[in-house]
């Protein structure tokens, strides 16, 4: 008798069998479900934790490749600044054919260009300049003929 009446009468009562009875009936009504809103956050939150695991590892490639085509860009305009310098050297001095040494280049950078300067046939001079930076070197040559 005690298990129909609604809780709110139950509390209203002086009978503590009613309430022991309201309490232990309203735990068995819902005693099925009681596990199911833990369930469904954990499975909210194992979806949202692979979303942000993605994003982040794609991002990260992101700044790799980034990465690499900084360096791969930085090397192509250090072979070009010393292919600009053997040729600031031979405007100077046509005769010159020293080469340049390991030049870093701005200082304490680890960024590097060397320029290596020999005759060609018929009177050209062939420049080589070399630039390195990080896990990339780039090469460019250059066959100049001096008087045309």
């Amino acid at each position: 008798m005690c298990i129909r009446i609604t809780q709110e009468l139950c509390w209203q009562s002086e009978d503590r069998n009613c309430i022991y009875g309201a309490k232990s009936n309203h735990r068995r009504l819902t005693s099925g479900r009681s596990g199911a809103a833990l369930l469904l956050a954990i499975f909210v939150m194992a979806i949202v934790s692979s979303l942000v695991v993605a994003i982040a590892d794609a991002q990260t490639l992101r700044y790799a490749a980034l990465r690499n085509t900084t360096d791969w860009d930085s090397a192509r305009y250090l072979a070009e600044a010393g292919l600009h310098d053997a040729l600031s050297r031979l405007e100077t001095d046509i005769n010159w054919r020293t080469g340049i040494g390991t030049t870093e280049y701005p200082a304490n950078s680890g960024r590097i260009y060397s320029v290596a300067v020999q005759d060609g046939p018929d009177g050209t001079v062939i420049i080589s300049a070399t630039g390195s930076t990080g896990a990339f070197s780039r090469v460019l040559t250059a066959t100049i003929k001096h008087g045309g």
